[in-house]
């Protein structure tokens, strides 16, 4: 079973049995507005490209997925980026996972070999 231990507290603390995180933090999601820099190799006037997305960090499993919002007829891949699932940390840290205390504004977020900035 998982239980609910953190280092830091996300809700009010109390009195009461200790519950499964899953139980305790049921359907509650912590969205980040991102963006991140992609390099263009296809054109001369422009040498990369900001793209905006959402990550989504779900409370009850640390699961986490980044999606993008879709343009008509951009000619780019988008939607979603990763799909929902715990994500390592790179290496050499990578037999852990990310937890919600590595999204904070401002910082800059690894996953898999891309880095987002949160805003």
């Amino acid at each position: 079973k998982q239980w609910y231990q953190r280092r830091v507290a996300i809700t009010a603390g109390g009195t009461g049995q200790a519950a499964p995180s899953w139980v305790v933090h049921d359907r509650q999601v912590l969205r980040f507005s991102a963006y991140f820099q992609e390099a263009v190799h296809e054109k001369r006037e422009e040498k990369y490209r900001i793209r905006n997305c959402t990550i989504l960090y779900y409370l009850e499993d640390d699961s986490i997925q980044v999606n993008e919002a879709r343009q008509e007829n951009s000619g780019i891949p988008q939607g979603t980026l990763i799909r929902r699932h715990r994500i390592p940390l790179p290496p050499p840290d990578d037999d852990k996972f990310y937890t919600v205390e590595a999204f904070n504004v401002g910082n800059s977020v690894t996953l898999y070999g891309r880095s987002f900035t949160i805003r």
